[in-house]
């Protein structure tokens, strides 16, 4: 489905001045690694996904063989608020005003969010609902990705389908490299319109 000549743009031909809808998709991970996506829904409905945030919490304690180097909530929410003052002259958007979409069993991490002042919403977490949207939307055209977005590129070159579950007559995708690829697809969700969402491709395929 994903295709880099429709679906990768260069920086400098992002549409930032039709920005109409700015969020972030949050994965959360504690051990397994922490994600922000940053996006925007222009005037004609394509979403951008524009930057990125990843931090490899126990990646990070392994290399370092120090285990305080994990994040607590407070500090990832420290760093979501550094992340969006830093990219004022982007969005005109402070951290109070850019809501924030979050898988609903992060609880803890949306606390502390709310306590900094920033909206959080809960993600649609369907994951095979989700990826026909993101599928259907890349196959549109609709979907685009700035090449700031590394760790996502890779992700979404590297994303598989578990063949073991396939044999039984299960879609699942393997839960390995898709950190990036989950706080996208939670982003995406929440920026298409509903009439929309209701014409996801009815077949998934892969990225």
């Amino acid at each position: 489905m994903f295709d880099e000549k429709t679906n990768i743009i260069e920086e400098e031909d992002i549409p930032y001045d039709d920005a109409q809808e700015w969020k972030i998709g949050v994965d959360y991970g504690t051990g397994n690694a922490t994600v922000f996506e940053l996006s925007f829904k222009d005037s004609k409905g394509i979403v951008y996904i524009v930057d990125e945030y990843y931090f490899a919490g126990r990646l990070e304690a392994q290399e370092e063989n120090n285990y305080d180097a994990q994040k607590t909530d407070l500090e990832y929410s420290e760093d979501m608020r550094k992340f969006i003052n830093d990219r004022y002259n982007l969005t005109g958007r402070t951290y109070r005003e850019i809501p924030i979409v979050i898988d609903p069993a992060a609880n803890s991490f949306k606390l502390q969010l709310r306590r900094f002042h920033m909206k959080t919403k809960n993600a649609k977490n369907d994951v095979l609902f989700g990826i026909r949207v993101v599928s259907t939307l890349l196959k549109q055209g609709k979907l685009k990705f700035s090449r700031k977005c590394v760790k996502l590129l890779e992700e979404i070159h590297t994303y598989q389908w578990d063949t073991k579950k396939q044999m039984q007559g299960l879609d699942c995708p393997l839960k390995r490299n898709d950190h990036c690829v989950d706080a996208m697809r939670y982003v995406v969700l929440s920026q298409v319109d509903k009439s929309n969402i209701t014409k996801a491709a009815i077949n998934v395929g892969l990225y």
